[in-house]
């Protein structure tokens, strides 16, 4: 017997698959990660394997505005980077809009540690550590 469960997260993953293929037309992909509006009404990215930490630092952003804790869309039109929520799992936040588009402040990778530290990533890694967040990247179409 298929339950509720089984159906939705079949669901979930189906529109996991598609919706990259369709954003990436519009110059656009999903990234496993949380998103904040920092005081300077910029979007910042936290990225990192699951269990990094990306769903706290949302949980500790309550005077924030969170785009998203799981995906957020990364837009990169007329050179400019900006971030707009998903809407595509993790918790759901009811004061977002369609319009909610930020400039993008900065990227941060997390990694999963008993002290806080930040560091800075050398270049040579810089791509690898931003591909290997693209949710179901595709690159047909991709330029």
């Amino acid at each position: 017997m298929v339950t509720e469960l089984e159906i939705g997260d079949g669901l979930y993953n189906g529109l996991r698959w598609l919706i990259p293929r369709l954003l990436i037309q519009n110059q656009e992909v999903i990234l496993h990660s949380s998103c904040i509006v920092g005081k300077d009404g910029k979007a910042y990215f936290f990225l990192g394997p699951s269990g990094a930490g990306k769903s706290t630092i949302t949980t500790f952003s309550k005077n924030r505005k969170v785009l998203g804790d799981d995906m957020n869309v990364l837009s990169f039109k007329r050179d400019i980077l900006q971030a707009k929520p998903a809407f595509l799992g993790g918790m759901d936040f009811p004061d977002l809009g369609d319009q909610d588009i930020y400039d993008v402040g900065g990227f941060y990778w997390l990694n999963q540690a008993n002290h806080t530290e930040v560091t800075s990533i050398p270049n040579s890694k810089k791509l690898s550590y931003l591909l290997s967040s693209y949710a179901n990247l595709y690159w047909d179409g991709f330029e």
